[in-house]
């Protein structure tokens, strides 16, 4: 299926439940310094208490308010890059994008509490990456095991204005891809084996025509000589086996020089 944020893409002109509920505005601002400039687009007399509570607050701080007449207002504020974040000389500083990004699960609980119609995302002083942080983080944020086993999901629509249509898009697939990551470490040992993970990997690329999944079976892994991996899996209930997943984009060069090989190792049983 598309991303969550991309399969709930707000539509002009769509009237839908929106007698039964709310719009929400969601605004994300680089840097404290930008605070008046973004309060003032949002009806500042109305909101600019949230400028007294933000100060001192640390980065992401999430401000909402249900007193608008046109439905809550969350402000999230990132800090620019300080001395806070410079871990080991700067090595592991926290970039705007993964800024952007981790500060969106708390947004996203905080839209949970609403009956809404509508979320508007707006942004004051982000950078494109900064902009794909908010859109992976609210993707990545929209995960949670036991809802996607349930078949549960948020359903209010999303406005992004703001933002590059492509840019949506690239960056919620980047947080789709995180999610399927996640599921799968998450679901348990007696579900998820080598056969049910090559069916899994077959069925993700089913409708992509330019990515090809083989899988090799534990008679195929004998006779590649792969005994180690063979002699391994074999002590499981479910046989071993090597699934192989092969991108070839239609527009790459018929002579795209040497081909890139990606190689990580998957334990299903223990």
């Amino acid at each position: 299926a598309e991303p969550w944020v991309v399969r709930h893409l707000s539509v002009k002109n769509d009237d839908k439940k929106k007698s039964l509920a709310v719009k929400a505005r969601l605004l994300v601002v680089l840097g404290k310094d930008r605070q008046k400039k973004a309060l003032k687009g949002l009806k500042a007399k109305e909101l600019g208490w949230l400028a007294e509570q933000i100060e001192g607050r640390s980065e992401g701080t999430v401000m909402h308010s249900c007193n608008t007449a046109d439905g809550p207002v969350i402000l999230c504020v990132l800090d620019p890059k300080t001395a806070q974040y410079a871990h080991h000389d700067g090595a592991f500083s926290k970039v705007e994008w993964a800024r952007a990004r981790d500060a969106m699960g708390p947004v996203l609980g905080s839209l949970r509490r609403y009956q809404l119609h509508t979320v508007e995302v707006h942004h004051q002083g982000l950078s494109e990456d900064g902009k794909r942080g908010v859109v992976c983080g609210l993707e990545m944020a929209s995960y949670r095991y036991r809802r996607v086993r349930t078949g549960q999901e948020d359903s209010f629509q999303l406005n992004f204005d703001d933002f590059d249509p492509d840019l949506v898009k690239e960056a919620a697939h980047l947080g789709q891809s995180v999610n399927v990551a996640r599921h799968l470490v998450n679901v348990p040992a007696g579900e998820l084996d080598p056969s049910t993970y090559a069916a899994a990997v077959k069925k993700l690329f089913q409708n992509h025509s330019e990515v090809s999944v083989s899988v090799w079976d534990d008679k195929r892994l004998q006779k590649e000589k792969m005994l180690l991996h063979y002699e391994v899996g074999k002590a499981a209930a479910a046989g071993p086996c090597l699934v192989k997943v092969s991108y070839k984009p239609k527009k790459a060069a018929k002579k795209a020089g040497k081909k890139l090989a990606v190689i990580g190792k998957g334990v299903t049983f223990d």
